[in-house]
């Protein structure tokens, strides 16, 4: 497309006119974006967006405003995308081109002079509505699917069951045999070659059998990414009903992970995030939207999974906390040092007498701790010297059957 160049009083005359022009229509279509919110079936409002959004980009391109150009073509994608039905607009997205058209319209109040701060919003806000947009595909996704009532394979598997009860049959069987062999046959039969050639056997059939366990235990591994965008889901739909934007970062959610652990991991990984949400994050105003990050990073490490949970919220009030435990006679000034590994324990005994508001960040712990020891697992938090709390879970990936 070819750019028009224009005099410099012409283009003067010209951004005034556009200025002026773009106020009023941004006032009218902040009015439109709320109608539609709350009436999605009001598809004449929803082209009017996209048709203003459109001429927007086109005009802002001509009138070499770049960044205005950006932004209207970001936020058109998504009026587009909902258009055309692949995504639901949700409250999130609605926050996000709401504070678009707030700083474009602030932006024509002081006559373009903050090109440089309209850019530094541009370079801040995109990320954001991106990962929306990309958050509003996975949900309607998630709508469409036709529910599983059962997501993960059934401990009772009567498949599983059976291969673990043949495994341990063969051990036990083939224990008694040997057993009798080695208790009752004379000594002077041990230097026969037979039996050398017994024992050969033996030692063969015990290293088959090892490796037939871990047959067993990798054929119970399944990957992660369901579960996840299960809890992706859930948790960021939670964050909208409380007025909170967040990101949930997966690091290294390839690994796989026994199917008899994964649907506790997601019961305690939902309990643990939606304590952020609800606690350690603060709620969006008309004004600024408060973008919330919560990492989670997965490692696999021999017999063990290890899941390292760290948010930039506010965090527990440590010193609350502790100052309630030594005066119950709960920890002593020893143990304080090694406050990091007793923590989690220290916060569920001290929960019943925090404050109402504090007493709130404790819910779910419970059951955290219950899922906790139903998959053999540690959990671990660091609180000393650090803003905001870091959890970590070590998972066994499986137990010897023999």
């Amino acid at each position: 497309m070819q750019i028009i160049k224009f005099e410099k009083n012409d283009l003067e005359k010209i951004n005034r006119y556009f200025i002026a022009d773009l106020t009023k229509k941004i006032d009218d279509n902040l009015e439109n974006i709320a109608e539609f919110a709350r009436h999605n079936e009001h598809l004449h409002i929803l082209e009017e967006l996209c048709e203003f959004t459109d001429n927007l980009r086109y005009t802002a391109e001509i009138y070499e405003f770049i960044e205005i150009s950006k932004l209207a073509e970001s936020v058109n994608k998504i009026f587009n995308s909902v258009l055309q039905k692949q995504i639901e607009f949700n409250s999130e997205l609605e926050k996000i081109v709401n504070a678009i058209f707030s700083e474009i319209k602030k932006w024509c109040k002081i006559n373009n002079d903050n090109s440089k701060d309209l850019k530094k919003f541009s370079d801040l806000i995109l990320p954001q509505l991106e990962d929306a947009l990309n958050f509003a595909i996975l949900s309607k996704r998630k709508k469409e699917e036709e529910r599983e009532l059962d997501k993960i394979v059934p401990i009772s598997s009567s498949e599983l069951r059976q291969l673990k009860e043949s495994i341990y049959d063969l051990y036990t069987n083939f224990s008694y045999l040997t057993k009798t062999i080695n208790t009752n046959l004379p000594l002077r039969y041990s230097k026969k070659q037979w039996f050398k050639d017994y024992k050969n056997i033996e030692s063969a059939f015990i290293s088959n059998l090892s490796n037939l366990q871990r047959e067993y235990f990798e054929f119970r591994r399944m990957e992660i990414k369901s579960m996840l965008q299960d809890l992706e889901y859930e948790i960021r739909n939670y964050a909208m009903q409380n007025n909170k934007n967040v990101k949930l970062n997966f690091i290294n959610s390839d690994i796989k992970m026994d199917i008899y652990c994964i649907e506790k991991v997601y019961q305690i990984l939902f309990e643990l995030l939606k304590n952020s949400v609800e606690h350690s994050f603060i709620a969006n105003n008309t004004e600024t939207i408060n973008y919330n990050e919560i990492t989670v990073k997965f490692s696999d490490e021999k017999s063990n999974i290890f899941i390292e949970v760290s948010d930039n919220g506010t965090g527990f009030n440590l010193d609350e906390i502790l100052k309630i435990a030594k005066s119950r006679g709960m920890v002593n000034d020893s143990e304080l040092e090694n406050i990091n590994e007793i923590f989690f324990n220290v916060l569920l005994l001290v929960s019943p007498y925090l404050k109402k508001s504090e007493k709130k960040q404790c819910q779910g712990l419970k059951s955290v701790k219950s899922n906790i020891e139903k998959i053999n697992a540690n959990i671990k938090f660091r609180v000393k010297d650090t803003k905001s709390a870091t959890i970590f879970i070590e998972i066994p990936l499986y137990k010897k059957i023999v």
